[in-house]
């Protein structure tokens, strides 16, 4: 749901002498380094071939929703957020007005570090003295874990950002400080000064508000940075501030109400095999799914789960999760039957590519351009593994061209030989922990193939049989395939179908 608050539009028009634009590559497709480390899930069961009638009428439904037209393009909506603005250039201009003493943050060695629970206790000497309060407290403390200690791609962009600053001086006009734990509202992760940088991080969760889910945009991030101010006791001017920070880390996210969600991400997991050899499949808690690249120096990835879920196993782990949810978990329709499709970036590279922004100071991404951004950073990232309308109306008309063939014996014969051969070919990459480079060794080994042209060719053989595997053998997930696709090209901007008759026949 987006913040109806009006706030003022911004365009790029502030910029002026961009650097020449650069070609929008990925990390992956510029250090094709392959990780190692790979764990797969996939729902290959078998469910009943569909009849000739049923891909006729998901070829036609495909063919109309590619004709519709597209309205205006939507902007981006965020769960995550981390901006930056460097002092020692911008302090004047954004009207930075800070008082160590007088704002809500201290002096710290290790500033990029959110302050836990356990350590605002110890620092301000209120020990807690009852079992039931260190239990309780435990929970709390556990409650940051995943910003602080797991997550690869923090890391990563914070390895990513430090390598490249050039913010290396001997005296700095501010201390390196953070925010208290006891001033950090529900989505705020940290605000802190290192080096004379500011950085602001947030998730989705600062905007929730009446029980109801809400994101970073472009329509609130006014109001945002002006709450992060109250928050932090610090002053500057949030217009400004948008106009001149950076951004190194962010995750857009699109929510989708559906019934049965485990299903559309089981029709998702399906697919995913048939880029295995460039993709890896990691589960996401007990639900979801994490797809990341196998190169070594990816900078983004795609998580998609069941919100609701995610949320109560949260809630679960922290007795102030559990409050501060409380009116969310009170309202379980904010919640209920939403698929999220949330896009990670970590790495400016990715950052620019996904976004479609170009290259205008080497080592920086301006936030401006990442609020204003009308890219498809989640319809990019399945066309990366091979899942497209385009691929899917491809795959359909060959099966119902196979199909509309008439019956001789050869035809049947040569049909009943490609299922058999789709199955096989299933099996084997099952066998093969769903990895096609895995499967191709293990075909040239135990079939004695020695033809370079055809080892050569085994990728492709492979991928086409395992896409004849589930066009015959997979049509459910087929069907919620195309059904997701449509919505996640409505949220970009595709007209409903009920609402428009610019249909092809």
């Amino acid at each position: 749901m987006e913040n109806k608050v009006k706030t003022k539009k911004f365009d790029n028009s502030h910029v002026k002498n961009a650097v020449e634009n650069t070609s929008l590559l990925l990390q992956e497709e510029l250090y094709p380094e392959i990780n190692k480390d790979q764990t797969d899930n996939f729902d290959l069961t078998l469910e009943k071939m569909p009849a000739l009638s049923t891909m006729q009428n998901n070829l036609k439904s495909l063919k109309k929703k590619q004709a519709i037209p597209t309205k205006n393009q939507a902007y981006q909506q965020f769960d995550k957020l981390k901006m930056y603005i460097d002092l020692g250039l911008y302090y004047k201009i954004i009207k930075f007005d800070f008082n160590l003493s007088e704002s809500n943050l201290f002096k710290s060695d290790t500033p990029e570090r959110p302050e836990t629970y356990l350590e605002w206790q110890d620092r301000t000497n209120n020990y807690f003295k009852t079992i039931d309060q260190v239990y309780d407290i435990n929970l709390k403390n556990n409650e940051y874990n995943r910003y602080i200690e797991d997550i690869e791609e923090n890391k990563c962009a914070e390895n990513d950002f430090w390598e490249n600053s050039g913010n290396f001086k001997k005296k700095y006009r501010y201390p390196n400080c953070k925010i208290s734990y006891k001033n950090s509202p529900l989505g705020l992760i940290n605000i802190y000064i290192k080096s004379d940088i500011l950085f602001i991080y947030l998730t989705g969760k600062f905007t929730w508000n009446n029980g109801e889910i809400n994101y970073i945009s472009k329509n609130n991030i006014k109001d945002v940075l002006e709450n992060v101010c109250i928050y932090s006791n610090i002053r500057f001017d949030a217009e400004q501030f948008i106009l001149h920070a950076g951004v190194y880390l962010c995750d857009v996210c699109i929510d989708i109400r559906l019934d049965k969600v485990e299903k559309y991400i089981d029709a998702i997991s399906s697919l995913l095999p048939l880029d295995s050899n460039r993709y890896r499949n990691m589960k996401f808690g007990s639900h979801g799914l994490k797809i990341k690249s196998n190169a070594k120096n990816a900078g983004s990835s795609l998580t998609i789960y069941d919100k609701e879920k995610e949320i109560l196993s949260s809630v679960n782990k922290s007795e102030r999760l559990k409050e501060k949810l409380k009116d969310i978990i009170e309202n379980p329709n904010s919640i209920k039957n939403i698929l999220r499709l949330e896009v990670q970036m970590y790495k400016l590279q990715d950052i620019r590519a996904l976004l479609n922004i170009p290259m205008k100071q080497e080592r920086k991404v301006n936030l401006i351009d990442v609020l204003n951004s009308t890219a498809k950073p989640i319809l990019a990232h399945f066309k990366n593994f091979g899942v497209t309308e385009e691929i899917l109306k491809e795959k359909i008309e060959g099966w119902i061209e196979d199909n509309n063939k008439e019956k001789t014996e050869f035809n049947t014969a040569k049909q009943l030989q490609t299922m058999l051969a789709a199955e096989r070919y299933a099996e084997i990459i099952k066998d093969n922990n769903y990895d096609i480079r895995r499967t191709k060794t293990h075909l040239k080994t135990e079939y004695g193939i020695y033809n370079s042209s055809l080892v050569s060719n085994l990728t492709s053989v492979i991928k086409e049989n395992f896409w004849n595997f589930l066009i015959y053998r997979k049509p459910k997930a087929i069907r919620l395939i195309i059904d997701l696709l449509d919505k996640i090209h409505i949220y970009y901007g595709r007209i409903p179908m009920e609402d428009t008759k610019c249909l092809v026949s």
